[in-house]
């Protein structure tokens, strides 16, 4: 997977898909209107970016904690991964602040276990994690809708 494609194509995207999430009433959400309130303070693209990823799984009308999960250094991580099939661990000072200025670690899990560390932000860890998907052949887990049939 080529990095730059995906940045590329996430950028091209950006602007209809924040506008979106904007357009479609989200009052029930407070972690959406929040993320939209957090990206007003501060919208450099790669904020951009990761709200517009963060944002997916509630304009889709699914569950983010499955995918992403949040923590304070100072918590037991592995408290955090357990159950965790695939996803996206974030490490950070304030787990309230849904876009932070920087985060403390940033994993991806793939059966309650930390496969990759240090990533830097949301988007990287995506494209890492979609890479991964699609290396290593995996199922979806039970409870996610897959794209296109079970695999991904």
């Amino acid at each position: 997977m080529d990095i730059n494609k995906f940045y590329e194509g996430l950028d091209s995207h950006l602007h209809k898909l924040l506008q979106l999430f904007r357009l479609k009433r989200f009052e029930e959400v407070q972690d959406m209107t929040s993320l939209m309130e957090s990206l007003d303070k501060d919208a450099s693209n790669q904020r951009k970016r990761a709200a517009a990823l963060q944002g997916l799984p509630w304009y889709m009308k699914e569950n983010p904690s499955t995918l992403m999960k949040r923590c304070e250094p100072t918590d037991p991580g592995e408290d955090f991964i357990k159950g965790m099939v695939i996803g996206i661990l974030l490490v950070v000072e304030d787990v309230k602040e849904p876009l932070p200025v920087s985060y403390n670690d940033v994993a991806i899990v793939i059966e309650e276990k930390i496969v990759m560390r240090h990533l830097g932000d949301v988007p990287n860890a995506f494209v890492n994690l979609m890479g991964l998907l699609y290396m290593l052949n995996l199922d979806y887990p039970k409870g996610s809708a897959p794209v296109h049939g079970n695999r991904v």
